[in-house]
């Protein structure tokens, strides 16, 4: 469901330029489709066993997401649980480590705050919700290691084991980022998962077609539509993008 759609958005939002939208995960394997997209952010929560943490039609979504060039941010307290240690077939955590570069370790890390580490050092220590802060109390995140070349340890435990593992394409967090509190530390997680990934926002480009939102306003284009930025609308040969970075006139 969307129940945490905005705190997950207000950590979106808290990178320049960065704009988002939202769906159930059960919309991937119903026609919502990820390749228009630089980032997507998979806020799995709580989901656990009863509810597929990552549903098959999601994972199959994202290993050919990631292998095309996207990127994720991927958390929840209940994935390894789901995946690895509830999970009959060997494919499951096979999937983790291939495509998230993760291998699970254990289902509860008993703790309520995280560390950065390595790249992600500057954000210092995190607290996740004891259940006085308005989201949910956190019970049993997952511990996490890397897994493959270029996998690396994101952020710890207190204990030092892993709480979320990074490579190139993603960030794997063991515990729901809508819970790290307050909003300014979640926030302060985002802009680091959003930078250690690479994804640069593009301010005054809603829609991230290359064409900025005031030129395709002054000719009637839709500052919303992802398509339109490669479209021909005058047959010159030179696609909306390209004319509105040139100053020309795209109709």
């Amino acid at each position: 469901d969307l129940q945490y759609a905005v705190e997950h958005g207000d950590g979106l939002g808290a990178v320049e330029g960065l704009f988002f939208d939202g769906a159930q995960d059960e919309g991937v394997g119903d026609g919502v489709a990820l390749g228009p997209y630089a980032l997507v952010s998979v806020a799995a929560g709580k989901d656990s066993t009863a509810d597929d943490a990552l549903a098959p039609a999601l994972r199959d979504a994202l290993r050919a997401y990631l292998d095309q060039g996207g990127r994720a941010i991927v958390s929840g307290e209940e994935i390894g649980w789901d995946l690895v240690e509830r999970s009959e077939d060997p494919a499951e955590a096979a999937w983790l480590a291939e495509v998230l570069g993760a291998e699970y370790v254990a289902d509860d890390a008993d703790a309520l705050g995280m560390a950065g580490a390595g790249a992600f050092a500057g954000v210092g220590e995190v607290a996740l919700d004891d259940g006085s802060a308005g989201v949910y109390a956190v019970r049993y995140p997952d511990v996490w290691a890397p897994a493959g070349a270029g996998a690396e340890l994101a952020f710890a435990w207190p204990d030092g084991t892993g709480a979320a593992v990074a490579t190139d394409r993603s960030v794997l967090f063991g515990v729901g980022l809508e819970a790290v509190v307050p909003a300014e530390a979640r926030r302060a997680v985002y802009r680091a998962a959003v930078g250690r990934l690479g994804v640069a926002g593009t301010p005054d480009d809603l829609d991230l077609d290359g064409a900025a939102d005031g030129c395709e306003r002054r000719y009637g284009f839709d500052e919303r539509d992802g398509a339109d930025g490669a479209a021909d609308a005058d047959g010159d040969g030179r696609d909306l993008a390209t004319e509105c970075a040139d100053g020309t006139d795209p109709t």
